[in-house]
């Protein structure tokens, strides 16, 4: 994750950058032409010390005229084949300010100060992300056998059937294949 939070003490704010053209939002649905807001990751920088990834909430057009808000380059990733009326797009960050109370605060905090405040439990935070990636095997793998499975019976019963075909046949007409 190449995209970087870093909090500004002096105004008690984030400045979210995407600073290479690797670190920028590709394929979030809604994100083309319909979100004004998005909770986006990135990794938290204080005072120069990466604290890891951490989301936040980011506002990304004016809700008067839906126009992009300073800094944010975003638009719609163009048709898709069989998802044309998902809106795909893209998110470039150029130095947005957001507030500090605009990150997910719930278990990693930052103080008003700069301090970093670690979640009680900073394995558990992982948990859900082990889960998920486990589950994506599991599912790959069962998509997989079942796809194994299918041609496997398909081409079994296909054989035996012309197998035993040819077998009846060669009983039933034992000297008409040489002719």
């Amino acid at each position: 994750m190449e995209t970087t939070a870093t909090f500004d003490k002096v105004k008690d704010e984030f400045i979210l950058h995407s600073p290479t053209d690797t670190a920028i939002k590709w394929w979030p649905g809604g994100l083309g032409r319909t979100s004004t807001h998005c909770v986006l990751f990135a990794r938290l920088f204080i005072e120069g010390q990466d604290f890891g990834p951490h989301g936040f909430i980011v506002q990304l057009r004016s809700l008067e005229d839906h126009l992009p808000l300073p800094g944010i380059t975003l638009g719609d990733i163009g048709p898709k084949m069989g998802w044309g009326a998902i809106d795909n797009g893209f998110l470039k960050l150029d130095h947005v300010r957001i507030p500090r109370d605009q990150m997910l605060m719930r278990f990693a905090k930052v103080s008003r100060d700069g301090k970093y405040e670690k979640p009680p439990h900073a394995k558990f935070n992982y948990t859900t992300m082990v889960m998920v990636r486990t589950g994506m095997v599991e599912g790959s793998f069962e998509v997989g056998l079942l796809c194994f499975l299918s041609f496997f019976l398909f081409y079994f019963f296909i054989y035996f059937i012309f197998y035993f075909l040819f077998l009846f046949l060669f009983f039933l007409f034992p000297f008409s294949f040489l002719f």
